[in-house]
């Protein structure tokens, strides 16, 4: 499903995580084949990116990094943003869970 998003060999795993009720985040996270000595890299692209747009650097970064593409995943978005005051501070923790646990 993802091959052609990153180098050969590499390792693909696909999770859905809620942060609140209603709202949840799609994380696509690449290993390399070989384990990576860097820090885990994790994108966050804008409301209207979709992978394809990605490619290249997925590919490039997927042969030395443990890349997390993290999208959320939630119809009424505008609705939301208007109902939670602790929408940055629950997307900054989760952000901050998935470095540190590696998802």
């Amino acid at each position: 499903l993802y091959a052609e998003f990153c180098t050969p060999c590499t390792s693909v795993s696909e999770q859905m995580m809620e942060i609140t009720n209603g709202v949840h985040l799609r994380i696509v996270s690449f290993y390399p084949a070989m384990k990576s000595p860097y820090l885990p890299i994790v994108m966050v692209p804008g409301l209207a990116s979709v992978m394809l747009t990605f490619k290249n650097v997925l590919i490039g970064l997927t042969s030395h990094f443990v890349v997390h593409w993290v999208r959320r995943q939630q119809l009424n978005v505008l609705v939301f943003w208007k109902r939670s005051p602790f929408v940055l501070y629950c997307w900054n923790q989760t952000l901050f869970l998935i470095i540190c646990n590696g998802v």
